[in-house]
């Protein structure tokens, strides 16, 4: 019965040929450099069960004719969790969304138990650094052009 009920749910070849998709957003890729860019807001989110925080800045200072116009690149981050999974109230000065931190904060660390909201970065203008990422496939082979884009890996400083 179960080979009726696929059989019967299989579809044609001329079904199958009906199936239309749209592309999605190219990936945004600009050269490897330093940039001025402007902190536009975040994202949360989870990459292989690990939660993520990503940064989401406009990048300023990039000005070619046939790149993307206003790119908007992403500072990925981890969320530091316990063992449990449930996020930390207390992160460590090793963690990447506290360095980012103290750039924002004009390089000044927090003190003892001071909060370290995501406010800090409103309005912000930054220097960030920009780098290319290769995608592979599972077996460590490059995909190709088509797949590389462009994240910032760290700020390395506050402008505004």
């Amino acid at each position: 019965m179960a080979v009726e009920l696929v059989t019967n749910n299989a579809m044609s070849l001329a079904e199958e040929e009906d199936l239309e998709f749209f592309a999605g957003d190219e990936l945004v890729r600009i050269p490897d450099d330093i940039y001025s860019a402007q902190y536009i807001g975040y994202d949360k989110g989870f990459y292989r069960n690990t939660p993520k925080l990503y940064l989401r800045f406009k990048v300023l200072t990039w000005q070619l004719e046939d790149g993307p116009k206003d790119p908007v690149l992403m500072l990925p981050m981890n969320v530091p969790v316990d063992k449990n999974g449930n996020p930390l109230k207390k992160i460590s000065p090793a963690c990447k969304y506290y360095k980012s931190w103290v750039i924002a904060n004009y390089k000044k660390a927090p003190k003892r138990n001071d909060r370290m909201s995501l406010t800090i970065f409103k309005n912000g203008t930054f220097s960030v650094y920009v780098k290319t990422v290769e995608r592979k496939y599972d077996n460590g082979e490059k995909m190709g052009d088509a797949f590389k884009y462009s994240i910032i890996p760290y700020l390395t400083e506050r402008i505004s």
